[in-house]
C-alpha cells in the first residue's frame, strides 16, 4: 500500500510540474493518475500518422527549423479505444532554440500568434482561443499564445506560446508548442 501511495504521489508531482510548464492539461499524465497501473513512458516518439502529420504542420507553420523537446522528453501512457483496442495518450512539447533568432518585440509576437490563429481557423481547428500572458505577479513572463483542438487528427489540445522576452531559464525569445492527444492507436 505504501508503494502505491508513493507512486501516486510521484505521478501527482509530475502532473503539477507539467502543468507549471504548460497551460495544456496533459492527458497522458492525467490518464496515469486515473489508472495508476498504467506506466508513463518517457522520451517517446509519436506512433500515429494523423497526429504526426498535424504536429508537423503546426511546427512547420512557424518556419523554424530548430525545434527540440524538453530535456525530460515527451511522454505517453496506455489507454483503450472504444473498441477495446490497445492505444496510448501522448503529451509532447517542443520549443525553438536560440538559433531561431525570433523577435523580442511584443507587437511582432502578438501579430505572429494572431496570424497563427487565423491559420488554425482556415485549417479546420476548433475551440481556438488566444491569450495574453502580460507580466504580472502570477505569470512573471511576457508572452502571447493560442490554444486549439483538432480531434480528427488526434489532438485533444494544442497550445503555442510565443515568449518574446524569454521565460524561466530561457533568456531568449522562443516559441513553445504543446500537444496533448486523444486515445490513439499506433499505426506507424
Amino acid at each position: 500500500m505504501r508503494s502505491r501511495t508513493r507512486r501516486v504521489a510521484a505521478v501527482v508531482g509530475g502532473v503539477i510540474l507539467a502543468a507549471s510548464l504548460s497551460a495544456c492539461a496533459p492527458t497522458a499524465l492525467v490518464g496515469a493518475l486515473i489508472n495508476p497501473q498504467s506506466e508513463i513512458e518517457y522520451n517517446v516518439e509519436i506512433e500515429n500518422a494523423a497526429l504526426q502529420t498535424a504536429k508537423d504542420e503546426v511546427l512547420n507553420y512557424f518556419n523554424v527549423d530548430d525545434w527540440v523537446p524538453p530535456t525530460t522528453g515527451n511522454v505517453r501512457t496506455s489507454c483503450s479505444t472504444e473498441s477495446g483496442e490497445k492505444a496510448y495518450l501522448f503529451y509532447g512539447s517542443w520549443f525553438t532554440t536560440e538559433a531561431a533568432a525570433l523577435s523580442g518585440d511584443g507587437e511582432v509576437a502578438r501579430q505572429a500568434i494572431a496570424d497563427f490563429r487565423v491559420w488554425l481557423e482556415a485549417e479546420g481547428w476548433s475551440y481556438i482561443e488566444e491569450f495574453d500572458f502580460t507580466a504580472d505577479d502570477l505569470t512573471q513572463v511576457n508572452a502571447f499564445g493560442v490554444t486549439g483542438t483538432k480531434l480528427g487528427s488526434g489532438i485533444n489540445m494544442m497550445q503555442a506560446i510565443y515568449y518574446y522576452e524569454g521565460d524561466d531559464g530561457i533568456d531568449y525569445p522562443h516559441i513553445v508548442v504543446d500537444i496533448d492527444s486523444t486515445c490513439l492507436a499506433s499505426d506507424l
